[in-house]
C-alpha cells in the first residue's frame, strides 16, 4: 500500500472538528480523533486490516475505495480512534507517520509481519545477484511504533546497494526479502521444503546464517 500525503476532508473545516496536530482532528460529536490520507490505488484488505488492528483504529466510510473528488479519482482512507484517551492519541499519532511510505506484509517462517518497504537491493551473494525488497520491520501491537527511520536502518540498507559483493556459500532456495530488525539486517531465504533461513548482517558485514525458528 503506497501512501501519499494527508488529505483534508471538507467536514474537517466545520465547527464539529478541531485540528490537533499533524493532520489529526478531534471529532467533537464522537469525541475521538480522526486522520485522513490518500493512497495511490484501491486498498487491499491487507496490510490495511493489519494496520487497523496494530494501532487499535477503525475505518470510517472511507476505506480506500475509489471516489470522485472535484472531478479527479481519489483513493482516501480515514481512520479514527475509539476515544480521546491518551493511549489512543499516541496510537493515531504514531500511525500518522505512515505518510509518503509504502507499507507491505512479508512472510518469515510461519508468520506474516508488517514493514515499510525502503528500496530494492542490488548486491551479490557469491555469484548470485540478489534483488529483493529491503523491509523495515514495523510489527508491534501496542501501537507504540512509528514509521520513522530508526538507527541504524539507513546504514544497514547501504550494505545491499551498489552491487556490493559478499563471498558467502549459500543454500539453494529463493531469496525473498531483507528484514531490518533490532539493529541487524536479515536476508531471508526460502528453500524447496518451505523452510526459512536468515543470513544475518550487522554494520560490520555478514555474521552468519541460522534457521528461522517458529
Amino acid at each position: 500500500m503506497q501512501v501519499l500525503g494527508s488529505y483534508t476532508l471538507e467536514k474537517y473545516q466545520t465547527e464539529k472538528f478541531e485540528p490537533i496536530i499533524y493532520a489529526i482532528y478531534h471529532n467533537k460529536r464522537e469525541d475521538n480523533y480522526c486522520f485522513c490520507f490518500e493512497i495511490t490505488e484501491e486498498a487491499d484488505q491487507y496490510p490495511l486490516e493489519d494496520l487497523l488492528t496494530q494501532y487499535s483504529l477503525n475505518c470510517t466510510d472511507l476505506y480506500g475505495q475509489g471516489s470522485q473528488v472535484n472531478g479527479a479519482m481519489k483513493y482516501l482512507v480515514e481512520v479514527e480512534t475509539l476515544s480521546t484517551d491518551k493511549a489512543d492519541f499516541i496510537s493515531i499519532l504514531n500511525f500518522s507517520t505512515i505518510l509518503n511510505k509504502e507499507i507491505v506484509n512479508y512472510v518469515k517462517g510461519k508468520y506474516e509481519y508488517l514493514a515499510e518497504k525502503r528500496c530494492i537491493s542490488s548486491f551479490y551473494m557469491g555469484n548470485q545477484k540478489v534483488e529483493v525488497p529491503v523491509l523495515a520491520y514495523r510489527s508491534d501491537n501496542s501501537g507504540m511504533v512509528s514509521f520513522q527511520n530508526i538507527y541504524p536502518e539507513g546504514q544497514l540498507t547501504n550494505l545491499f546497494l551498489e552491487d556490493k559483493k559478499y563471498d558467502v556459500e549459500c543454500l539453494d532456495g529463493e531469496w525473498t526479502c531483507i528484514e531490518l530488525l533490532d539493529g541487524k539486517a536479515n536476508l531471508i531465504l526460502k528453500d524447496s521444503q518451505d523452510e526459512y533461513f536468515q543470513y544475518i548482517f550487522d554494520l560490520k558485514g555478514f555474521q552468519g546464517v541460522s534457521p528461522v525458528l517458529d
